[in-house]
């Protein structure tokens, strides 16, 4: 598995804004849990990547979307 460039990273929120969740907290819960993979800078900042963010939702398929949207082109 690669390591991402930089400029790949996104913050939870920037994440959640682009995937369509109303709030980062579903992200953020699942980054906690270990179940999104995710990079820890400092203490508050948590960085993952859309690949990864993919990843977690055919994991669990699908669970976590918010209902009626469909998946960011």
């Amino acid at each position: 598995m690669r390591t991402p460039k930089p400029s790949e990273y996104l913050t939870i929120p920037q994440a959640a804004q682009a995937f369509g969740y109303c709030s980062p907290s579903t992200l953020r819960k699942a980054a906690q849990d270990g179940k999104l993979r995710h990079v820890r800078v400092g203490e508050r900042v948590i960085l993952t990547t859309e690949d990864w963010v993919l990843d977690w939702e055919a994991e669990h398929d699908g669970r976590g979307r918010p209902r009626g949207l469909s998946r960011p082109q």
